[in-house]
């Protein structure tokens, strides 16, 4: 009975910690930083990373988007983060990473919706690759491992990619994917199939 009453007080307590983590502002658990990332071909990407305060490695999850990383600007946070899909990011404690996709917002080159890969000497596949190679050598406290991302197509091209969700790398996005919203139901699908498959263990 002691050590029944012993690990139910012990559960009641991991609730509670729980709770209380996931209750707490954004800015209190992470970290913002903003980079400018060099392709191959020398274009800089604006990437923001966020960090967990907590200790310890982590694993990391990157969003490029075509549809801007705002809000832009030091410890500025994504409404997103304080509640929706993204909060089950913070608060299993991911590395999180966005980032303007080539010719898109804050970053350089010029834009080509879903750049088809082998189409020149950079595409989404390329710059994706380099993102996640600069990402797991640059940024601390990554586990070097663990790495999920939107929009590359080839997983085994680099090691350090776990998972990957192909949303919108198609010679054709509206035949692909009709419709935004189904568009981003899909996302909402596969990132929570993700976050079950990249662990930080």
């Amino acid at each position: 009975m002691k050590i029944r009453g012993f690990f139910a007080l012990l559960w009641a307590g991991l609730l509670a910690a729980v709770a209380a983590f996931a209750g707490q502002p954004v800015a209190e658990l992470y970290d913002k930083a903003e980079y400018r990332i060099a392709m191959r071909d020398s274009v800089a990407l604006y990437t923001a990373v966020y960090t967990p305060k907590a200790p310890g490695e982590a694993p990391v999850i990157i969003f490029r988007t075509p549809y801007g990383c705002g809000p832009y600007g030091a410890g500025r946070f994504p409404q997103g983060f304080e509640k929706g899909y993204l909060r089950s990011y913070v608060d299993r404690g991911y590395i999180i990473v966005m980032q303007d996709v080539r010719g898109r917002y804050m970053s350089e080159g010029d834009f080509e919706h879903v750049r088809p890969a082998g189409s020149g000497e950079t595409d989404e596949t390329t710059d994706s690759y380099d993102t996640v190679d600069w990402l797991v050598r640059h940024i601390p406290h990554n586990n070097g491992s663990r790495t999920g991302t939107h929009m590359i197509r080839n997983r085994n091209s680099l090691n350090h990619l776990c998972s990957k969700t192909n949303v919108t790398v198609a010679s054709d996005v509206y035949r692909t994917c009709q419709l935004h919203i189904r568009c981003q139901r899909d996302i909402i699908a596969q990132s929570a199939i993700m976050a079950n498959h990249c662990s930080d263990i």
